[in-house]
């Protein structure tokens, strides 16, 4: 019963140094963090679980390149957006 009651100890001994905060020796807190913000880029916002997917096919997508490539695309028609207002924005300098 002894041996059993020794080897509890050193087990438990044992297992509570695994709990031990991980050493980064020589390696600064935020390290890793790149792999975390790498993942939540690749996770889809619940506002946009239920998009649509394009309409465009592959044929359409390369005649529209090879139109930018020669410069003959398309001109969007004349629409008006003077109802909207107009906004200006301005730089600040830095030190």
């Amino acid at each position: 019963m002894r041996i059993v009651s020794i080897s509890a100890v050193i087990l438990t001994g044992l297992t509570l140094t695994a709990c031990e905060k991980y050493s980064n020796k020589g390696l600064s807190e935020d390290h890793g963090n790149a792999v975390y913000q790498n993942e939540a880029v690749h996770i889809l916002p619940p506002k946009y679980a239920d998009m649509k997917e394009p309409t465009m096919d592959g044929n359409r997508g390369s005649l529209a390149f090879e139109r930018y490539k020669t410069g003959t695309t398309i001109k969007p028609s004349s629409s008006s957006i003077s109802g909207l207002g107009g906004g200006s924005g301005a730089g600040g300098g830095g030190d």
